[in-house]
């Protein structure tokens, strides 16, 4: 910006001189910022003459390691739903299956099944007490779901235990997957 001012003011490349005067700084400052903004390096350069690589391709993506973490969990989660859902009777499993992965509606339940509304209703109801009364199915979910809320830690617990909210989380997930394993 100031180089620019000046640049339009003269018409001319401006001298170190009114750089630093203008920018009110001394002059061995404005020569660090001067070899700062010299060696910086483009994200893009590639790493070697001979390489495809670059910089960038070297950068790790926080978010990407967030949404693998995401997503090894949702497979942990649904395995443990598969084997829950194996301990059902058949027609309880079809019909919770339906139901929740396929957005049926009991009415349409009933007619794929030869059944009334209200008896495939009556079966999902029977079926999803079998699964509350799991103790082992209900407290790995739990588990699980818990994670999504962040514990709030303050100062004193943090001082008290060292461990930050996302620590304590970490530390979790890994309890439980060491534990489902």
């Amino acid at each position: 910006m100031i180089y620019n001012k000046l640049y339009k003011e003269n018409g001319e490349e401006p001298s170190d001189k009114e750089m630093f005067h203008e920018m009110n700084i001394s002059l061995e400052k404005l020569y660090k910022i001067k070899h700062a903004l010299q060696s910086s390096v483009s994200i893009d350069t590639p790493l070697s003459e001979d390489s495809d690589i670059t910089i960038k391709d070297t950068i790790i993506d926080s978010k990407a390691h967030e949404v693998a973490q995401d997503e090894l969990e949702k497979e942990d989660l649904k395995r443990i739903i598969r084997v829950a859902l194996n301990k059902l009777t058949e027609k309880e499993r079809n019909i919770i299956e339906k139901r929740y992965y396929k957005n049926f509606t009991f009415e349409k339940i009933g007619q794929d099944m030869n059944f009334t509304k209200a008896r495939a209703k009556e079966i999902e109801c029977n079926a999803i007490l079998k699964l509350r009364r799991d103790d082992k199915f209900r407290k790995k979910v739990f588990d699980y779901t818990s994670l999504n809320e962040y514990k709030k830690v303050g100062v004193n617990e943090f001082n008290r235990t060292w461990t930050s909210s996302t620590e304590w989380v970490v530390l979790k997930r890994e309890n439980i997957r060491s534990q489902s394993q």
